[in-house]
């Protein structure tokens, strides 16, 4: 059999995987954001690890894609439209990598708002344990004659 023809075989069958993996990346960001929303700490934990190993994965096929492409186009994936001259005569699978690049864009979006989440809680725990503990040494506050002071350590909250 044509060698070329078995490439573009190959190529077809990494691009179909990265659209799977797309879809299952961005159904774990969508329990990852549901996790977030419930404080569910053991789901986020475990669709990160999803997360983590489907970001893998799609890495996995995005360099085999482009090593397929590079054996299938001259130039490879640096030549324009180097995926549809790759996979001409293949109007399904250039459809699927067409969907696999709007679910990316939509993962992206959608990761980067999880870790605005994650990022604003995160600024809040801090903030709660700097006014708790004294511990920011930047934290100008007013004292008992009115001028500003600086925390240095811990004070005391109430006595019994």
């Amino acid at each position: 059999m044509n060698t070329r023809v078995e490439v573009a075989k190959a190529l077809a069958a990494a691009v179909v995987d990265i659209e799977s993996g797309a879809a299952q990346l961005r159904e774990a960001l969508m329990a990852e954001r549901a996790a977030l929303n419930a404080g569910d700490e053991q789901q986020l934990l475990a669709t990160t690890a999803q997360k983590t190993q489907l970001l893998q994965r799609l890495d996995a096929l995005e360099r085999e894609r482009v090593h397929l492409l590079e054996q299938c186009v001259e130039r490879g994936r640096s030549q324009p439209f180097a995926m549809s001259k790759a996979l001409a005569g293949r109007p399904e699978v250039l459809s699927a990598w067409e969907q696999a690049l709007r679910t990316l864009e939509e993962c992206r979006i959608q990761n980067q708002a999880n870790g605005s989440t994650v990022e604003a809680r995160l600024r809040h725990v801090r903030r709660a344990l700097e006014l708790l503990t004294g511990a920011r040494a930047d934290a100008d506050l007013y004292g008992r004659s009115g001028t500003a002071e600086t925390l240095r350590r811990s004070q005391t909250l109430a006595r019994i």
